[in-house]
């Protein structure tokens, strides 16, 4: 069934390609882009990192063969450069076909350049992130049999549009550049499908069914992949299938062909209560734990029997932490779609204006769903696995607290993993973060500033796989910081000679530890009464654990202090972990400070210049 719906979007690509236009394809001018108002991260979704050889996307790449295909032409010079993703190869063989038809069977398109692996030397910034070092973009030029023909380059980027490519720009005299969003959802995702088929939704049924499969072929469905489940609902709501029972996206393909149309009401509030119950994990419909992303999927026109109730429904899914997206199909109302959805709007609302935009719209919506986080709520470490090179998205919000502590520790059998963490990117990664632990330490602690935050504050973070063909097993944990600010520090200190240098002041805030008192439902400590601390040390770097014996903790005034001997022989950075346990704690509340303390070696004083007298003769 997979394939029999491939080659249908085939021939409707091909369909659109020679019938789509009522003239012939009109030429970019040098420097045009298209989409026009986007850039290439934007329109065939961003460079999260690189792919390298031993990571299961490079060994999903395919290799373009020219022999097999007409009208293209391998012209790379170079090892790799002929990989590719499938969804590239698809649109490349398209581009071939349109090329024959629009401009003659003598011309070809000529491959300059694909997949090519990064190296130490690529820039690790968004802003200069090639996609080539994933295989969804490539380098194109026409040629003619004989030589390449450039003065056709704009013409070509017109037809790379019509082929299906999501990105396409002219910029280069020599070749256009010609970029694909990921051919599947690599994310492990827990979704539910809502379905309306009620009175009013007829005309558009067999499209929102459309839409649905499209999803389930854009996921990797399995057990140990993205799991989803399907509710149909008019009158009332039916789960179609729930997590459990398909293993495999053929399967679940056939039993959405056997979904039909029932008309009546809408009851839109039942469709969210049957899919809170598919998400609750204790009745058995195959929902995981809070480290996989939640996802529900409403199709629907948006006019409900009862908005109030729908309205409240939804909001009950989002307390648990499930991500709703509102897809518009008929005569839409806007204002419900966007009340049940989650925020921000424009990027969880969607409308099928028309069966045409239905591939574009499963491209948009699709890669949005895959990319939404995990909810982590602080507690204890939840064990998860990662493939190497993929990255898997968590999300925390925030209430209050000046400082949290992540911490990511991967099993001491596995590979290592990075950590990145940011504030003001949903999905940050190695381009794109304001703290990062790239170590292969096998403990990595995180202490993220919220000082500066008012209200909720959302942090993300990531974890990628270091391994080589080899998943990462680790444990992900987000705590409450229950120490005041600063938590952190960097000083300067001379060795010089035997002296104590304070690194900082350490002290409980007494709000944050009482509420978690309150919580664990232990006795709070009364204002003005000393709130009791155990304070432990711990170095990182290639240091002697002998030089733990530098700091200690003064309880009285509550400060960290560094006592230089006096006797160091070279240059010295240490980073110190501070680490408080108040008695009673719960499992959520920690207490971290961390403090970077550079030792230099001062340089020896000058030797004083001593004049000599000298006989001078002539």
């Amino acid at each position: 069934m997979r394939r029999i719906l491939k080659l249908l979007m085939q021939i409707v690509l091909v369909i659109r390609i020679r019938w789509g236009a009522s003239q012939e394809p009109l030429s970019f001018v040098f420097g045009q882009s298209w989409p026009a108002t986007m850039s290439e991260s934007e329109a065939a979704e961003p460079q999260r990192g690189y792919v390298t050889p031993g990571t299961a996307a490079y060994n999903a790449l395919t290799a373009f063969d020219e022999s097999t295909t007409t009208n293209i032409l391998d012209s790379t010079d170079r090892e790799f450069t002929t990989l590719m993703t499938h969804r590239a190869k698809e649109c490349l063989a398209n581009l071939g076909r349109v090329v024959a038809t629009s401009i003659g069977e003598a011309f070809s398109v000529a491959i300059i350049q694909a997949y090519e692996p990064p190296s130490d030397a690529d820039p690790r910034s968004p802003v200069h992130a090639s996609l080539i070092h994933t295989g969804r973009s490539l380098q194109l030029s026409l040629s003619n049999g004989s030589h390449f023909v450039p003065e056709q380059l704009g013409l070509l980027a017109s037809l790379a549009v019509q082929a299906g490519f999501d990105f396409v720009n002219y910029s280069s005299y020599e070749h256009i550049v010609a970029s694909v969003r990921p051919d599947q959802c690599a994310q492990n995702v827990d979704l539910v499908i809502l379905v309306d088929s009620s009175g009013s939704i007829r005309s558009y049924f067999h499209t929102e069914l459309d839409f649905v499969r499209s999803v389930v072929a854009y996921f990797v469905i399995g057990r140990n992949h993205t799991r989803v489940a399907v509710v149909l609902f008019a009158s009332s709501a039916t789960v179609v299938f729930d997590f459990n029972q398909y293993d495999t996206s053929e399967e679940m393909l056939a039993a959405i062909d056997g979904i039909r149309y029932t008309g009546g009401g809408t009851t839109t509030a039942a469709a969210f209560d049957r899919a809170r119950e598919l998400f609750d994990p204790s009745l058995s419909h195959g929902i995981r734990g809070s480290n996989i992303p939640k996802v529900c999927l409403l199709i629907t026109d948006g006019h409900s029997n009862n908005a109030a109730a729908t309205i409240a429904s939804a909001d009950v899914l989002k307390e648990l932490n499930v991500n709703i997206f509102s897809i518009g199909a008929g005569n839409v109302n806007r204002f419900e779609l966007e009340a049940v959805a989650t925020q921000p709007i424009r990027s969880h609302v969607f409308i099928i204006a028309s069966a045409g935009n239905l591939e574009e719209l499963i491209d948009t919506m699709a890669s949005g769903s895959c990319d939404e986080p995990a909810t982590l709520p602080p507690g204890p470490a939840l064990p998860d696995e990662v493939e190497p090179g993929a990255l898997r998205f968590f999300r925390m919000v925030v209430q209050g607290f000046a400082s949290i502590v992540v911490r990511v520790e991967h099993t001491s059998t596995s590979p290592s993993v990075s950590v990145y963490v940011s504030q003001n990117h949903s999905n940050p990664g190695p381009f794109e973060f304001e703290i990062a632990d790239e170590s292969t330490h096998q403990d990595k602690v995180l202490v993220i500033d919220m000082s500066h935050s008012a209200g909720f504050a959302s942090v993300y973070i990531s974890v990628s796989g270091d391994g080589f063909n080899i998943s990462s097993s680790y444990t992900v944990q987000l705590q409450i910081n229950v120490l005041s600010s600063p938590t952190t520090g960097e000083r300067d200190i001379s060795c010089s000679s035997t002296s104590a240098h304070i690194l900082g002041q350490i002290n409980p805030n007494r709000t944050v530890v009482n509420a978690a008192m309150m919580e664990a439902g232990l006795p709070q400590y009364a204002d003005g009464a000393p709130v009791p601390m155990n304070v432990t040390f711990a170095l990182e770097g290639n240091i002697s654990q002998a030089f733990l014996r530098h700091f200690w903790f003064n309880d009285t005034s509550r400060e960290i202090i560094y006592v230089a001997m006096g006797n160091c022989t070279r240059n010295t950075t240490a980073v110190v972990q501070a680490s408080v346990t108040v008695p009673g704690l719960p499992e959520a509340f920690t207490g971290i400070a961390r403090f970077t303390v550079n030792i230099y070696v001062p340089p020896p004083p000058p030797v004083p210049v001593q004049w000599m007298d000298a006989d001078v003769r002539v």
